[in-house]
């Protein structure tokens, strides 16, 4: 399957959300609650909140068919990156996607002299990562969304030039 991943554009932000919700919806609820995903993968679509981030940080999309099928969001600041998420809906997985959506981001680190990645992963996506050589920052935890608590796991990465290689 033919994909394109591009820099997103404010025409993005319904997109974005939608991809975000389907990927909750369809991906993380096989190893997430009903109760998490409920709160989790239906919240509202606040335009603000995506147009800041797009206009303000860093975010790629990927396109197959001409629909966006899922994102990455990440800023940096003090040399260190947060990534604060990277969702693929279901018609997207298995095509290599994240990685190269991580690999924009490893350039970005490059570019910007990023010594450490934050982010606090999924139960889903915590394989994908150690893969990608992060590590797990402290134990699971909860953050609070929609005023119902999800599960995550903060993890990072001791970033250094190349970027690191994947685990088989």
């Amino acid at each position: 399957m033919k994909f394109t991943i591009r820099k997103a554009e404010p025409k993005d932000a319904f997109g974005i959300y939608t991809a975000h919700m389907l990927s909750i919806q369809e991906v993380c609820s096989l190893d997430h609650s009903a109760e998490e995903v409920a709160a989790w993968g239906h919240r509202p679509f606040i335009e603000e909140q995506r147009l800041k981030a797009i206009n303000e940080q860093i975010v790629y999309v990927v396109i197959i068919d001409e629909v966006i099928e899922g994102f990455v969001h990440a800023n940096i600041a003090n040399g260190e990156m947060y990534v604060f998420a990277l969702y693929i809906t279901k018609k997207a997985l298995g095509l290599g996607i994240g990685r190269k959506m991580m690999d924009l981001l490893f350039l970005e680190c490059e570019q910007q002299k990023v010594t450490e990645i934050n982010l606090h992963s999924t139960i889903t996506a915590h394989s994908f990562y150690l893969k990608l050589g992060f590590v797990d920052s402290a134990p699971m935890t909860t953050v609070i969304v929609n005023n119902a608590p999800v599960r995550c796991t903060p993890m990072k990465l001791k970033y250094a030039d190349p970027k690191p290689e994947v685990k088989s």
